[in-house]
């Protein structure tokens, strides 16, 4: 149920336009945003060559995670120090609405309408903040939660990864409750969902990692891939011939062609992290966190080809990939 915010632990912060990025009314999409702590420095990059375009700050902020409206047009944000979550319009990172949380923010995510933005906490909760209103919904979902995401085609559901007890949770979004659990063999790290929702994606780390790869409506494994140790970051392609899981563990980005079975790995960095591939492309980026930056690699017949660097001031924490509407 809907409750109204409680000033002990949730905190309105902003519901007015606040700039923090003077000069960017001009950005516009294809390009890369990064984003580094603990200054709050954003860099936008370009994709194709790599290199800067536009800088700007969110002062006060250590943003952990950040995704893009599926419309290009908003930006949400999670900073881990400060425990709060926004809405940032782009180009120009207006702050449009944004609220303290009771937990640090590991992930998050915003539906198409920039009216609800959703994240899970360090302390194992679900949250879905009304952007409009300043209402929070909240569920409780187990042991150390770590990704998101929205199932498309119309993100009726969130699927939530936990590694305490190698669980995925499932909530009806418009219900706001819990509908499934399902058990995964080994601690899963990551989910992705193919663009039609008929698929996910799920990365899990153990002494040999493995991406997996089931039916979205039964649960059935489909198929799967052994990849490094982890945690695993994962990204699909947009035919979703390829599947990218950079591994933390090994510092390397590992790739799966899942139509001919062949797998292929590239070095990142020390602490590979998030990994996300271009609309409909196989071009794939990653970041490594320690060596702070970000590199393209371009996925052909013969397989993967590191083919730019990006380096962002320290310390990148987390990328996103602003492009046009699909």
């Amino acid at each position: 149920m809907l409750a109204p915010l409680l000033t002990a632990c949730l905190l309105l912060v902003s519901c007015r336009e606040k700039e923090n990025c003077a000069g960017c009314g001009d950005l516009s999409p294809p390009l890369g945003i990064a984003f580094s702590v603990p200054q709050g420095d954003v860099s936008f990059f370009g994709m194709w060559p790599m290199e800067l375009v536009h800088s700007g700050q969110l002062t006060g902020w250590s943003v952990v995670a950040a995704e893009v409206s599926v419309n290009g047009q908003w930006l949400a944000v999670a900073d881990g120090a400060s425990h709060r979550v926004a809405l940032l319009k782009l180009p120009e990172l207006y702050e449009l609405s944004g609220a303290v949380i009771g937990g640090a923010p590991l992930d998050v995510e915003v539906d198409a309408t920039g009216h609800l933005l959703y994240a899970v906490t360090n302390n194992g909760s679900f949250w879905c903040y009304h952007v409009g209103s300043g209402l929070f919904d909240t569920l409780e979902v187990q042991l150390a939660p770590r990704r998101l995401a929205l199932r498309p085609p119309d993100a009726g559901e969130a699927w939530v990864v936990c590694g305490g007890n190698n669980t995925i949770h499932v909530v009806d979004l418009r219900q706001f409750i819990h509908t499934d659990t399902l058990i995964m063999p080994l601690t899963p790290t990551d989910i992705q969902f193919s663009r039609n929702g008929e698929r996910f994606y799920v990365a899990m780390q153990g002494d040999t990692g493995r991406v997996a790869i089931f039916d979205a409506a039964s649960r059935g494994l489909i198929q799967q891939h052994a990849c490094g140790r982890g945690a695993l970051e994962l990204a699909v392609s947009d035919d979703e011939r390829f599947v990218a899981a950079s591994d933390s563990a090994t510092g390397r980005l590992y790739i799966w062609d899942t139509v001919s079975g062949l797998g292929w790995d590239v070095a990142v960095g020390r602490h590979a992290f998030r990994t996300r591939f271009a609309r409909q492309s196989h071009v794939c980026y990653a970041m490594s966190i320690e060596d702070t930056r970000l590199l393209r690699i371009n996925i052909g017949e013969a397989g993967p080809e590191p083919a730019d660097t990006f380096y962002v001031a320290p310390t990148l924490r987390d990328f996103v990939l602003w492009e046009a509407s699909p």
